[in-house]
């Protein structure tokens, strides 16, 4: 499902892309003008169409073929069998996404050192940077109240380095039972400060929009 899924979108792309450009092209033909103010100005091509029906339509099909396809995608289940209702499901997306920054091929830039208990940036997320990793507990701190709740606690590394987790229990799973010197594995996204930074997004995307993080304890993985 995941490869039909990033052909389909892929297609549908290109196709668009295809329409747009044809469409470009047939509007200088018929006028600078015309060209010019689908360039400037927005659904100019909508006006033309009125105007010279047969010479926009190919075109404005084709865009209207490859957007169809993108939409597609978002509707194709992971398991292959017809999704019933109007609600996308945008694992198939999500998955992708979240097998490109997991790829172990992918080049990761080390930020401690190499023992047991370290971390490492795995990818960005406009311009986000994402970190996955393993630390000990060196502290466990009252839960976040304000705005979402969060349960929060540092960890400690093997070179001494600390890193406060900050994992949304509003949308994830509470780590129960979590105690000084347990080690925790986790991927999320990371924000510097003057304390050794912070890692949060520790959880599922409810919308799909952003990759997915987790949190790791006792063989247990926490969203």
């Amino acid at each position: 499902m995941t490869s039909l899924a990033l052909v389909l979108l892929l297609f549908g792309v290109a196709y668009c892309l295809i329409g747009s450009i044809q469409l470009l092209i047939v509007m200088f033909r018929e006028s600078i003008w015309w060209g010019l103010a689908q360039l400037l100005v927005p659904a100019t091509h909508l006006l033309f169409m009125c105007l010279h029906f047969k010479e926009a339509w190919p075109p404005i099909k084709k865009c209207l073929v490859g957007s169809l396809c993108v939409v597609v995608t978002l509707f194709l289940p992971l398991n292959g069998e017809i999704v019933t209702g109007f609600r996308p499901n945008t694992a198939p997306l999500r998955e992708l996404w979240n097998s490109y920054i997991n790829d172990a091929t992918r080049p990761s830039h080390q930020t401690a050192d190499n023992g047991g208990l370290s971390f490492q940036t795995v990818g960005d997320y406009k311009g986000k940077t994402l970190i996955q990793g393993k630390g000990e507990v060196s502290r466990i701190l009252a839960d976040d109240r304000e705005g979402s709740k969060h349960q929060r606690f540092i960890l400690r590394f093997a070179s001494g380095r600390t890193l406060l987790v900050a994992h949304n229990i509003d949308v994830g799973r509470r780590i129960n039972g979590i105690k000084v010197g347990d080690q925790v594995e986790f991927f999320g996204e990371y924000a510097s400060n003057a304390e050794g930074g912070v890692v949060h997004w520790t959880h599922r995307d409810l919308k799909g929009r952003h990759p997915d993080g987790w949190l790791r304890h006792h063989g247990i993985t926490y969203q």
